[in-house]
C-alpha cells in the first residue's frame, strides 16, 4: 500500500504531538520491502526533517523567513526516488539510508551548495559515502534528486555493462563532473519520473513500476559515472581550519 498526502501548514498541536512520538520511534525505525510514496509540504523544518523517511536529517536555518518544502519520496527497502525542495538558506547534518548507495543531483546546474567541503553545483554528480554524514549549507533555491539504491543493484549493473564493481568504478571519490549534455538529458528524465510519480497513482502503487525504474535509474547513474570527466578533489585544509 502506499499513501499520497498533502500537508497544509504544521504548526499544530497534532503536528507537534506527531514529532513527539516519531522522535521516540525514529532510532527503531526499519526499512522494509512495502512500497510506499509520499508527498508533502511542509512549513516547519522540524516536521520536515521528522518526516523523511529512512534519513536522520537534523537542519538549522541559517536565515529569517517562513520555511517551506516540498518533499516526493517513492521507493522501499532497496531503491528510494527523492525530490526535496527547501525555500531557506540551512545548515543540513545527518546520515543517509543506512546500507544503500545515496546519489545527489542538483535539479538545476544554477543552485549551488556546500557539501562535505566541496563546493557542488554544475553538472556534478555526489555520493554519500559509507557511513558518510550529511553535512551542507544550501541556499534557499536547493532544489535536488536523492537516489539511493543497494550496492547489489549496483553491482549487477556494472556487470551487465561489462565494467568494474561500483566501488572500483567510484573509488574513494565523492563527487564527478560529468557531461553537461549527459546531465541534461539525465536531469529531465527524473522531472519526468517525479511529475509521473506524483501525479498518477497507477504509476506509484505498482511494485513493478518500482523494479523498472531501479533498474532504469541504476543503468542511467552507472552511465553518467563511467561518462564523468574527473572526481572533485576535496581543498586541503590548513593545520589551523582543521583545530577551528
Amino acid at each position: 500500500m502506499w499513501e499520497i498526502t498533502k500537508v497544509t501548514p504544521c504548526r499544530s498541536i497534532v503536528v507537534k504531538l506527531r514529532l513527539a512520538v516519531s522522535k521516540t520511534r525514529k532510532c527503531d525505525r526499519q526499512m522494509d520491502d512495502q512500497v510506499f510514496c509520499l508527498h508533502q509540504q511542509y512549513n516547519d523544518f522540524e516536521a520536515f526533517c521528522e518526516n523523511v523517511r529512512h534519513w536522520d536529517l537534523d537542519y538549522c536555518q541559517l536565515d529569517r523567513g517562513t520555511f517551506s518544502s516540498d518533499l516526493l519520496m517513492f521507493g522501499n527497502a532497496t531503491t528510494l526516488f527523492t525530490r526535496a525542495r527547501l525555500g531557506r538558506r540551512l545548515l543540513q547534518t545527518g546520515a543517509a539510508p543506512a546500507g544503500l548507495v545515496t546519489f545527489g543531483l542538483l535539479a538545476a546546474p544554477g543552485i549551488r551548495i556546500h557539501w562535505r567541503n566541496l563546493d557542488i553545483h554544475g553538472d556534478r554528480l555526489f555520493i554519500f559515502p559509507p557511513g558518510g554524514e550529511l553535512h551542507s549549507i544550501s541556499q534557499p533555491d536547493f532544489d535536488v534528486f536523492v537516489l539511493s539504491l543497494s550496492e547489489k543493484i549496483l553491482d549487477r549493473t556494472c556487470q551487465s555493462l561489462e565494467l568494474p564493481a561500483f566501488r572500483k568504478l567510484a573509488g574513494r571519490n565523492e563527487a564527478f563532473n560529468c557531461h553537461p549534455h549527459s546531465m541534461l538529458l539525465l536531469r529531465k528524465w527524473l522531472q519526468q519520473t517525479a511529475a509521473r510519480i506524483a501525479n498518477n497513482s497507477s504509476a506509484a502503487d505498482n511494485r513493478l513500476y518500482l523494479q523498472q525504474l531501479e533498474e532504469e535509474l541504476a543503468e542511467r547513474l552507472i552511465t553518467i559515472l563511467t561518462e564523468s570527466t574527473d572526481p572533485v578533489s576535496k581543498p586541503v585544509m590548513r593545520k589551523r581550519d582543521r583545530a577551528l
